[in-house]
């Protein structure tokens, strides 16, 4: 070989072929995660919308179709399972919601049907926000009603046997009708996590970036909006399985009860201890004896007009950090309305100051919340 040959080779080494393959494949990666992520999307809202559908078609069009005979025949029931005001309270804006998603659907599906390497999709979903705020929004509002109202019709023969008919009927693998009803909760979330997603996949290049950019800084801020109704709702759920899995307690779930603290203390006796786990709600104490996954009431404190005091280690047992508190009202009946009597004490012992200030702290409040509430009933 002659020195001019070697000259060759340098250009060639030059060039870095290296760097220029593995830009292509990182190119090519980033185009197969678009992908992806744009299928995941359209499965995702596909078999969301096929849980909406089931609702649809299996219970409310049931429902709807038999609530204005005289008498109801539905799978040789006679009795209605429901009125038409407990199926407004049971399923809400469901149907809104099941329409706008199949908009959503057919929009991304039509899409999808002209679909290029270049091509864009950020436009179609920018439609889908005003309709899915304004749709979600009532959702969340009426939910404590959803799942209050499912709770109660459950123990209501003809609705659970209607319920478990159609469940049986439709092949639904035991899925419960609150867990169809409680689908919706989630859907924000999802278009959070996939739109985000898709946008951080799209290259700076292509022409759909700026557009997907924007979708995700607004799936952003709607995520922003409903923290407080997500929590809010994960909430209600948390108050209608400590409920449901308690057995023996004179009151049932109310739509506007409320978990604040939940911990296990010991309630003072005459003769002793006893290890119960108590649940702050909104408007009462509920303490519980836990065995194994069930939960065996004890008995509650109304919370309206209690005095809260907390007691020095002199006065606690065993020389803890324990709360007194005095309550005008025995007990709470089926009607979940008050009756007087004359007032108790309950001792409940905690193992640090700092449990026992912030349960003080946290009573205290929803006492003077609950007398606020009382007031402002006199004054109207």
């Amino acid at each position: 070989m002659n020195p001019s040959d070697f000259d060759q080779f340098d250009i060639i080494d030059s060039l870095d072929f290296d760097d220029v393959d593995d830009t292509l494949l990182d190119q090519e990666m980033t185009h197969q995660q678009r992908e992806s992520i744009i299928q995941e999307l359209l499965s995702s809202e596909q078999q969301y919308l096929d849980t909406l559908n089931i609702v649809l078609n299996s219970y409310i069009v049931p429902l709807r179709k038999n609530s204005n005979k005289s008498s109801f025949n539905f799978l040789g029931m006679k009795k209605m399972p429901c009125t038409e005001r407990e199926m407004r309270w049971l399923f809400g804006n469901f149907e809104d919601i099941q329409a706008v998603h199949t908009d959503i659907l057919s929009s991304l599906q039509e899409r999808l049907n002209i679909w290029g390497p270049t091509q864009i999709i950020s436009d179609v979903i920018q439609t889908w926000f005003p309709r899915v705020q304004q749709q979600y929004h009532i959702y969340f509002d009426n939910y404590d009603v959803l799942v209050t109202t499912y709770e109660r019709l459950t123990r209501y023969q003809p609705f659970k046997k209607f319920t478990e008919t159609v469940d049986k009927n439709a092949n639904l693998k035991g899925t419960t009708l609150l867990s169809f009803l409680q689908a919706p909760v989630s859907c924000i979330s999802r278009y959070h996590k996939l739109l985000s997603k898709l946008a951080d996949n799209t290259s700076a290049m292509h022409p759909d970036y700026v557009g997907l950019m924007q979708c995700k800084n607004r799936i952003q801020q709607i995520v922003d909006e409903f923290k407080m109704k997500f929590e809010d709702a994960r909430n209600v759920n948390r108050v209608y399985s400590i409920l449901t899995a308690m057995t023996g307690q004179p009151f049932s779930v109310k739509a506007e009860r409320r978990l604040y603290l939940q911990n296990n203390f010991t309630r003072a006796t005459r003769l002793s201890g006893e290890d119960l786990t108590y649940f702050l709600f909104s408007d009462m104490l509920v303490y519980a004896k836990q065995k194994q996954s069930t939960l065996q009431y004890k008995g509650h404190i109304v919370l309206n007009r209690a005095k809260i005091r907390a007691l020095s280690p002199e006065e606690s047992i065993e020389d803890g950090w324990s709360i007194e508190i005095t309550s005008p009202f025995q007990g709470v009946d089926s009607l979940n309305t008050t009756f007087m009597g004359s007032p108790t004490a309950q001792v409940i012992h905690t193992y640090s100051k700092q449990d026992q200030m912030k349960w003080v702290s946290c009573l205290e409040a929803i006492v003077i919340r609950l007398d606020q509430t009382q007031q402002n009933k006199s004054i109207k």
